[in-house]
């Protein structure tokens, strides 16, 4: 969670200006109180009458950014800039504003102009390592948060996101460490207990991670996200019916308890981490390989999807999609690939039917076998032991240019992504799910049940009401008769402004395994 606006409630008389002190405190009264609204009415007031009021013009950007107006507090923020450049809070709250319209990159520039003025200023340190994370940079945000727990080693929030940091590079041990520092600094943060839990399933031990939440467990039995992160573990297992079971529980207990939406509007959203350098020399590296190989690889599914909708990867996705004939079996293709250490292998090559995937920095490599029966192919997706298998007309294949690179695309592109997406393909949807594609072949295994009801619990119960909503159409789509999702949709369509998103987000617990198929 990104550290609040700072504005210093103390009004020097010279900085006053000539508007009356007792109307700058009154604003902050209102501030306090809190009545953003009345907060903003006075300070407009005073600057109605004295438009260079340093004072009024701080308090007022701090009101528009606390009241989730961040456009709106940066055109503010920068008058204040242009008449003191040298003001810490106001650089620091200028950083929030850019962060909240998702340009971390400047925002981190601001939070360590900030730092440098202000170096024992925790709480733009702190946002610095966020935006530089959010920015993809998390070597220097490691150091970052180091520099935070240097400052106050208390620091819950820095201690969870270094472990997270840790987590993404695999250094579960580390990882490990760092949850548990963050956990005795505040026992209360729910994310963190759910990453340790993860780290621990991780390191292959199931009952340490289950145990985490005994207790909670103990305390409410019919506690949401005990239930939920139990479920992964049943998942992770190839329980479908018990994971689902659990998952049944946490979805009851967000319909039947009024707590919940309060919970949500505080949430946490997923920050697409997309480099476009990277991912062109992924797929650079990809086509070059396997071109010099003789496999005759193209570009499926998302991918695909981005290169002919939008000319461009899509901004939430993370991974590139290819497709190769079934004569290619998994052995060969790593034989190829395994020898490039850019390239790490992320499944095993026992499964015959699918290829394995593999990363590249922080690219997922998805490579799907093309089995051709006359006029038709499929291919597959294994979730957990679970084959899901997607059904398309024979195509051929011909020249594309992707990002300036030479590749290969289904001949009717439009056609494959029709069957694929919908006839709506053309319109942007964020919360589609690799599980709900129309042209999924005999019908929903129970893994996607499953899956639906995750993806559910994950948004509804971080904030996200569009893609709550969202998930539960899919799941419906599955159910038509699941009075429990129904229930859910209709309360997140009568309470959506109240799950409104904030301006800030902090990061999302690591190792979810309901978000990626594998």
């Amino acid at each position: 969670m990104w550290s609040r606006c700072r504005h210093d409630d103390s009004v020097p008389r010279s900085l006053a200006a000539g508007a009356p002190i007792s109307s700058i405190h009154e604003a902050l009264a209102e501030r306090r109180a809190p009545r953003h609204g009345a907060g903003e009415a006075i300070c407009r007031c005073i600057l109605a009458d004295e438009p260079e009021n340093l004072p009024a013009l701080r308090l007022l950007g701090a009101l528009l950014l606390e009241a989730g107006r961040p456009g709106e507090a940066e055109f503010v923020l920068r008058q204040c800039l242009a008449r003191d450049g040298s003001a810490a809070d106001t650089l620091h709250n200028l950083g929030l504003a850019r962060a909240a319209t998702g340009d971390f990159r400047e925002a981190a520039y601001l939070f360590a102009r900030t730092a440098r003025q202000q170096p024992d200023y925790v709480s733009a340190c702190y946002n610095l390592a966020l935006a530089l994370q959010a920015d993809g940079d998390a070597d220097r945000a490691a150091t970052v948060y180091e520099r935070v727990i240097a400052l106050q080693p208390d620091h819950a929030r820095a201690w969870n996101n270094l472990g997270i940091l840790h987590h993404g590079r695999n250094e579960l041990e580390a990882a490990c460490r760092c949850y548990r520092r963050a956990l005795q600094a505040d026992p209360a943060i729910e994310t963190t207990r759910a990453n340790l839990a993860s780290a621990l399933r991780a390191l292959g031990d199931a009952a340490a991670a289950a145990a985490l939440f005994d207790d909670a467990l103990r305390r409410d039995p019919q506690d949401p996200l005990a239930h939920d992160i139990l479920a992964q573990t049943d998942y992770l297992a190839g329980d479908m019916e018990r994971a689902t079971g659990k998952l049944c529980v946490a979805l009851h207990a967000l319909i039947t308890r009024g707590g919940w939406l309060t919970h949500a509007a505080a949430g946490s959203r997923a920050i697409p981490l997309i480099d476009s350098e990277s991912y062109r020399e992924a797929l650079v590296a990809v086509l070059e390989l396997t071109s010099t190989a003789g496999f005759e690889v193209c570009l499926l599914c998302g991918t695909l999807l981005g290169a002919i909708r939008d000319g461009d990867i899509i901004r939430h996705d993370k991974d590139i999609d290819f497709g190769i004939d079934s004569s290619v079996t998994p052995a060969m293709l790593d034989a190829v690939l395994s020898k490039d250490d850019r390239f790490r292998r992320m499944t095993s090559l026992a499964d015959e039917t699918v290829l394995p995937w593999y990363a590249s920095k922080n690219i997922a490599l998805d490579f799907f076998r093309l089995f051709r029966e006359d006029d038709s192919l499929w291919y597959g997706l294994v979730w957990h032991g679970h084959l899901v298998r997607y059904r398309h007309r024979n195509f051929h294949l011909r020249d594309f240019t992707f990002l300036g690179v030479a590749t290969r695309i289904p001949a009717d592109s439009e056609r494959y992504l029709v069957e694929a997406y919908g006839e709506g393909w053309r319109t942007p949807d964020p919360y589609f799910a690799a599980w709900a594609s129309p042209n999924i072949e005999g019908g929903f295994p129970p893994v996607c049940r499953c899956l639906a009801y995750a993806n559910i619990f994950k948004a509804a119960w971080t904030g996200d009401a569009a893609r709550a909503r969202r998930s539960c159409e899919q799941a419906l789509a599955l159910d038509a008769g699941d009075t429990r999702v129904a229930a859910l949709r209709d309360i997140l369509t009568t309470h959506a402004a109240r799950l409104t998103m904030p301006q800030g987000s902090f990061l999302p617990a690591a190792g979810d395994p309901f978000g990626a198929p594998t």
